[in-house]
């Protein structure tokens, strides 16, 4: 659930196990985070994907919530990397998989390959810099063949 939270928030693994019910507000009914990053000690704000809201409600009412008041499990960044070893083990995924993987498939595979802005992602990412995102954004075929199909249906019309 962390590492999926982080492909839906694009959050580094120290962010998300630092985030409290503090840090949960709503803009318009809808639900974003609001903190500080940790690495840049920079405030961010990240409006929420459908899939990262369910997960934050799947242990609304877990103890562990009730006493340390975090919004997802406390666990260590090693011991997340080695159960996604073994996750990929049994899939035969055979890529080293860590959980900063995760940052990398919310630039490039949930917001990128939907058309959004290099400029938005590198501001949900926290980056002071473009350049810095697109390390991050790599350029799919699916992204490709996005914008030529948004090209096709403007210039057919």
């Amino acid at each position: 659930d962390i590492f999926i939270f982080s492909v839906y928030t694009g959050l580094r693994f120290e962010d998300a196990q630092c985030l409290t019910i503090e840090n949960l507000n709503n803009y318009k009914e809808k639900p974003f985070i609001r903190f500080i990053q940790q690495k840049t000690n920079r405030a961010i704000e990240i409006p929420l994907l459908r899939p990262a809201n369910e997960i934050i409600n799947k242990y609304k009412n877990s103890d562990e919530r009730k006493v340390l008041n975090k919004i997802l499990p406390k666990i260590s960044n090693q011991k997340v990397n080695m159960y996604l070893k073994v996750i990929a083990d049994l899939c035969g995924i055979n890529r080293k998989i860590s959980h900063h993987i995760a940052r990398h498939t919310f630039a490039t595979t949930i917001c990128l390959n939907n058309n959004m802005p290099i400029e938005d992602v590198s501001k949900l990412l926290g980056h002071s810099s473009i350049k810095t995102t697109q390390i991050y954004g790599r350029i799919t075929e699916q992204r490709l063949i996005n914008s030529i199909e948004n090209i096709n249906l403007k210039i057919s019309k």
